[in-house]
């Protein structure tokens, strides 16, 4: 991948803001961040990858749990940037958000968790966890 193209994704991940009228927070949740391929929690510890999404546009992300019986998905929050101009006729493009993947560590072990970013099909960036339960 080239200089530009990870400056680009850099960007791209801070151009949206979740709204503020969810009550969930990530100050419960170790954030996954590139940086951090390697992860120590405890059973009960809960992880969170966020990530802007715009389905319209082609940008979303996927994941995919190397062993489940170690960590579990426990859901998906979007949080739209405009839900109000959502069902407004002639209005495309306005599904713009930020959408944040859970996971949670069940039992002692390790899994690799893996999160793709995909624009149009294509994978944009690939993520690699390796997340160690005690």
């Amino acid at each position: 991948m080239g200089e530009l193209s990870e400056l680009y994704i850099r960007f791209k991940k801070n151009l949206f803001k979740p709204s503020q009228d969810k009550d969930f927070s990530m100050s419960k949740t170790f954030e996954l961040k590139p940086e951090n391929s390697d992860i120590k929690v405890k059973i009960g510890d809960k992880l969170g990858y966020s990530f802007s999404e715009q389905m319209s546009v082609g940008y979303w992300a996927e994941f995919e749990i190397e062993d489940e019986n170690v960590v579990r998905h426990s859901g998906t929050d979007t949080a739209y940037n405009s839900p109000e101009r959502m069902n407004e006729e002639g209005i495309s493009g306005a599904d713009a958000a930020r959408t944040t993947f859970f996971f949670e560590a069940i039992n002692i072990g390790t899994s690799l968790l893996i999160v793709r970013n995909i624009f149009r099909g294509d994978i944009e960036s690939e993520y690699k966890f390796r997340i160690n339960v005690s």
